[in-house]
């Protein structure tokens, strides 16, 4: 396999993630994804902002898988900061080469570098039916529930940071950066 990338995306990338997300194989887990959340993620970042993120993979210039997730403070917990993991996917053809754990890999460095790792994980939900479910969990990811009173069964889990702080160096190049 030849060398994957991972950087900040950018707002000509926006066409591309969307894509990916409406590929068989990947839209079943991730129906509800709309463009205007990834332009705002995008935009957000691109004017300052270190909560909003969405990491690419690329290989040979092609678009391979993202992640997408978000810091916020959250108030009813004492100010706390939280990580919230949006989506990550990764196109079909090119799972189990390690694409996956590079971008949570990017994910968990990110949460790390924002709070000096002090929330000591990442929040998120899958639903409860896809076959992403065997990956979160080999990752090391906990389920903490499910949520079956709505449309679609939902796993919402927990990723712990403490496995991980520092174990794998993970080098997310800066859009600002980037070559084309």
């Amino acid at each position: 396999m030849a060398e994957c990338i991972l950087r900040e995306a950018e707002l000509d990338d926006v066409d591309a993630i969307f894509a990916l997300t409406r590929m068989k194989g990947v839209k079943e887990a991730l129906p509800g994804v709309m463009k205007t959340w990834l332009e705002h993620d995008i935009g957000q970042r691109l004017n300052g902002s270190q909560r909003h993120h969405l990491i690419i993979a690329e290989i040979d210039g092609a678009l391979v898988g993202y992640t997408r997730f978000l810091h916020r403070l959250r108030p009813e917990k004492d100010g706390q900061w939280q990580t919230t993991g949006h989506e990550t996917a990764v196109h079909p053809e090119f799972r189990h080469q390690g694409i996956g754990r590079m971008l949570t890999d990017a994910r968990l460095a990110n949460t790390l570098a924002h709070d000096g790792g002090k929330q000591g994980y990442i929040a998120f939900t899958a639903p409860a039916d896809i076959s992403a479910n065997h990956f979160h969990q080999a990752q090391g990811a906990t389920i903490v529930a499910t949520d079956a009173d709505t449309k679609r069964s939902l796993h919402h889990y927990r990723l712990a940071l403490a496995p991980f702080r520092g174990q794998n160096e993970t080098r997310i190049i800066p859009a600002q950066g980037l070559q084309r």
